[in-house]
């Protein structure tokens, strides 16, 4: 049961980092005003790619996490 636990809390945490870095550019990007794609794309180039790999490896451990835990139900 634990590693049901652990997985869905690793793909959240996951889910999290990952829409924290389209939120921190909206944030960044919010002071102007005219909005297109490409203004904000150069936003998400500011903030860069640090939160992509943390939340892909998060979201890798909770599918394996929860892989397991069908395998042994505890």
């Amino acid at each position: 049961m634990w590693k049901k636990t652990l997985g869905s809390v690793f793909i959240i945490a996951s889910a999290i980092l990952y829409s924290s870095m389209y939120i921190s550019a909206a944030i960044y990007g919010s002071g102007i005003t005219s909005k297109s794609k490409e203004i904000f794309s150069t936003y998400l180039g500011f903030i860069g790619n640090g939160l992509i790999i943390p939340s892909i490896i998060l979201f890798i451990l909770g599918c394996v996490f929860i892989l397991l835990s069908k395998n042994k139900d505890y």
